[in-house]
């Protein structure tokens, strides 16, 4: 398949997820084809696939936020499909058990999203599955609120019809008794709301079943898939994690190349070759990353313009004044005057 065409296809399944969904709520034709109108006009693609979020968080803002069915996000349920995951869903029901399922969740979810990572933890007699966001976005406890419907119908689709978690928590309050009913009906389990974080309970037994979609074969098929769609992923999001890397070592103080293809664990010299395909060069990535910490710094109205010029490691302030503003087209004198007249 197409490179392009696989995006499409991927695409097409994630968001006819949520335009299902919509069509639950009531939605008339003429707001559908608005909101398809909304994704075909954006870049909704990140390389190989992969949805930005971006761009598609906005479309799950509809679902979270539906004023017409607060808990409209419950419907996702109904609708999901193992494509809904990427290949990794193909992958996570040909597996053996739920155990390895999870497992298998947790080591590759990046291939979903960037913005999350899911995690297992031993609690009693019980394993705790939950998610934890990134991107901060959206209302977290609805975003994960949204994540355990969506492993509720993994896991269900994997398992059989009538799997249920053997006990839910949400991190939302809790809601009128409508929709605590609601929600109820929904996972069929006992449900605690107020919860520090959102996820469900397994026991030891749950992770032990064997899924109905097992093979071997078909298995190993999807897990040389997965493999190649994750060596494309980090070809393409190697500048993103220089960036990323240079970001966070230029906060602690420390600005040198060397430094930086150190953390990497490249030569100084294959760094910039690996950069050069992406037709970048260091410098431009490297400046990049000191002009975002120092919007960042300036934004702290109690660092004076010297010490953020320091903390970047300008030798003179004015070198600071004068890269800021062939950067930014302020001086930083002037961008921070312009955050202080919106306080």
């Amino acid at each position: 398949m197409e490179i392009l065409d696989y995006q499409h296809s991927v695409i097409r399944s994630l968001l006819h997820m949520l335009i299902q969904t919509l069509e639950d709520s009531g939605e008339s034709v003429e707001s559908l084809r608005q909101y398809m109108e909304i994704i075909d006009s954006q870049d909704l693609l990140a390389q190989c696939g992969r949805v930005k979020g971006s761009s598609f968080l906005p479309i799950l803002a509809l679902l979270l936020n539906n004023n017409k069915k607060p808990f409209l996000v419950l419907n996702l349920v109904n609708n999901y499909r193992p494509v809904t995951f990427n290949a990794l869903g193909p992958l996570c029901y040909s597996c053996e058990t739920v155990r390895e399922n999870i497992e298998l969740l947790i080591k590759h979810y990046s291939m979903i999203s960037t913005g999350a990572e899911v995690y297992l933890k031993k609690s009693d007699d019980c394993w705790f599955v939950g998610a934890r966001s990134r991107h901060h976005k959206l209302d977290e406890a609805k975003m994960q609120l949204a994540w355990v419907c969506n492993m509720y119908a993994h896991l269900k689709f994997s398992v059989s019809n009538e799997f249920i978690f053997h006990k839910v928590c949400l991190s939302i309050a809790k809601p009128e008794q409508k929709y605590v009913e609601e929600i109820n009906r929904v996972f069929n389990t006992e449900v605690e709301f107020d919860c520090e974080d959102s996820g469900f309970y397994l026991t030891t037994g749950q992770l032990d079943i064997e899924q109905v979609g097992y093979d071997p074969q078909l298995y190993r098929l999807n897990q040389q898939l997965v493999d190649e769609y994750e060596q494309r992923f980090e070809y393409f999001e190697l500048p993103t994690r220089i960036y990323s890397n240079i970001l966070e070592l230029m906060k602690k103080g420390v600005f040198s190349k060397e430094a930086i293809a150190r953390e990497l664990g490249m030569s100084t010299r294959s760094l910039s070759q690996k950069i050069k395909q992406f037709g970048l060069n260091y410098r431009d990535i490297s400046e990049n990353a000191r002009m975002t910490l120092a919007k960042e710094y300036l934004s702290n109205l109690d660092l004076k313009l010297v010490e953020v010029a320091e903390k970047l490691c300008f030798s003179e302030n004015s070198n600071f004044t004068r890269s800021f503003k062939a950067h930014s087209g302020q001086t930083p004198r002037e961008f921070r005057a312009d955050l202080k007249s919106q306080i």
